[in-house]
């Protein structure tokens, strides 16, 4: 194999680390966003 291919298997392989990286955060937030919203949501229901 030329080197060149592994280098770019390298890449690739970074650039879907830090997508999945990326794709972690994006749910953690939605998360949190739910949770804010069910908070909301139980607050709105003291009234």
């Amino acid at each position: 194999m030329p080197k060149t291919y592994v280098e770019a298997l390298k890449t690739i392989e970074k650039n879907l680390g830090i997508t999945l990286t990326k794709i972690g955060v994006i749910t953690t937030n939605l998360g949190l966003d739910i949770k804010g919203l069910d908070k909301t949501c139980t607050s709105y229901q003291h009234f």
